[in-house]
């Protein structure tokens, strides 16, 4: 999801974040952003979101959104418990439930990592479309381990270039061998079984090794 054309909704704390140039990109974005913590109140938003609601929200009073009202496309009020930050929140501490009902433990994360090289000076990513795409991955992977951090969670961090050589070695599988039963992995769910799932399976599959 591209930061600079979407609205952004995380789950987060902006008040423990401790990258201002986050803080400073998403306040000087044309598009609305807004962050609210787990019992979706708001505690960050930036000019533009308050543009679109038409109003300053109470940071740690709001809930949910800006808005004071909602409206589905027949004309009927959506409750705010209702709307798609709310429903979002529920879904995810249902699919987390969900896990646990089911005798899982949530035991580790994985995070691929890019190159490494530090990001240049806002003005710079703003500038330039490749360096906005780069800034937005390094956003999102903040927000991972940020999120990882308050529950708990071991992170193991691989860059994405060395993901293979890596899993070889610790799995002591051949690459072959490794791409033919990750792709096997993907096929009782189906086509597209992407480039980007086999490599997220791949970290998982790692994260577990470390794990154990």
């Amino acid at each position: 999801m591209n930061i600079m054309k979407h609205m952004v909704r995380m789950e987060a704390n902006v008040t423990e974040w401790d990258e201002p140039l986050y803080r400073e990109m998403l306040g000087r974005l044309p598009a609305a952003v807004y962050i609210c913590d787990e019992e979706g109140y708001i505690t960050f938003y930036n000019r533009a979101a308050a543009l679109l609601w038409g109003r300053e929200p109470e940071i740690g009073k709001d809930r949910w959104n800006g808005f004071l009202k909602m409206y589905r496309p027949d004309g009927t009020i959506i409750p705010p418990d209702q709307s798609p930050t709310a429903l979002a929140l529920k879904n995810a501490r249902a699919a987390q439930s969900e896990v646990t009902q089911q005798g899982y433990k949530l035991a580790r994360a994985a995070l691929l990592l890019a190159s490494g090289r530090p990001l240049p000076e806002l003005s710079k990513i703003l500038a330039s479309h490749s360096i906005i795409h780069a800034a937005d991955g390094e956003f999102f992977r903040e927000a991972l381990l940020h999120a990882c951090a308050r529950n708990n969670l071991a992170v193991t961090k691989i860059k994405d270039r060395e993901l293979q050589a890596i899993a070889c070695t610790t799995l002591g599988r051949k690459p072959s061998d490794l791409t033919r039963f990750v792709n096997d992995l993907g096929k009782p769910l189906g086509s597209p079984w992407t480039q980007d799932e086999k490599f997220a399976t791949l970290a998982a599959w790692l994260a577990l090794a470390a794990h154990l």
